[in-house]
């Protein structure tokens, strides 16, 4: 019962993290130092970090393309996915990798863009700055851009394609990480990887065997069970039950 349970569940949360999914979300593009921008952090180059964009994504409704843009600023109302220009193909995806375990979610952390007491002002006129760590990548295979690749129709199927990254996405949350991240898994029929999606999956076929038990009548339970003593368990009655309790055994 509690591995069936637990599949029940695993199917229940894969659903709510492809509806997210489905959703679409929003994710800031940034410039990053680690990509190639070495030497110490000046106000010259402290825009860097901004977002320069944001990207919007969402699963199609038939959940076989991811599609995409790049956007100047949020929008109050969510872009339809013909307002999005990009699209992958979800069946060239070979992997997604992420440092969700590593990274540290914004608003737990509580001091992003505070005010430290520095009096040259740097980090006093940027309180809106939506830093993250969290990267999700999405890889797929992509056919080599070579010109031997156009000989003839024999040599391109004995071409081999190379896993390439496809897409990049920066989520600001754990949560947002989460859905993302094991959304694109189990879209994949891949197992989920985060703690959060994984505890949910438990708190759920935990609760699911409790209301299983709750329903399991005296009379259905499996002959030979006993007690604590060895010996054999007998119908209970009512006598000594006070007035502040009541049970019903078999429904009696």
């Amino acid at each position: 019962m509690r591995d069936e349970l637990q599949h029940e569940a695993l199917q229940f949360i894969k659903e709510q993290r492809i509806r997210c999914l489905l959703a679409g979300a929003w994710f800031p593009q940034t410039l990053a130092y680690a990509d190639g921008n070495s030497g110490p952090i000046t106000k010259a180059n402290l825009q860097r970090n901004l977002p320069i964009a944001w990207r919007f994504v969402r699963l199609s409704h038939n959940r076989r393309y991811l599609h995409y843009a790049d956007f100047d600023a949020k929008t109050e109302n969510l872009p339809e996915l013909d307002a999005l220009t990009e699209k992958i193909d979800l069946s060239i995806v070979s992997s997604v990798v992420s440092n969700v375990s590593a990274s540290t979610a914004v608003e737990e952390n509580g001091d992003n863009g505070r005010d430290n007491g520095s009096d040259t002002g740097t980090i006093k006129t940027l309180p809106q700055i939506e830093k993250t760590t969290t990267k999700i990548t999405i890889h797929g295979l992509v056919p080599p851009t070579s010109p031997s690749t156009t000989h003839s129709q024999s040599s391109s199927r004995n071409t081999k394609q190379k896993e390439a990254p496809l897409l990049h996405l920066h989520p600001q949350t754990h949560t947002l990480a989460a859905e993302w991240l094991d959304g694109l898994l189990m879209l994949l029929n891949q197992a989920p990887i985060t703690a959060d999606t994984n505890k949910l999956v438990d708190l759920i076929a935990g609760y699911g065997l409790k209301i299983r038990l709750l329903n399991v009548r005296f009379d259905e339970l499996p002959p030979g069970w006993e007690d604590g003593e060895g010996g054999h368990m007998e119908m209970p009655g009512r006598d000594g039950v006070d007035e502040e309790f009541f049970y019903e055994i078999g429904g009696m």
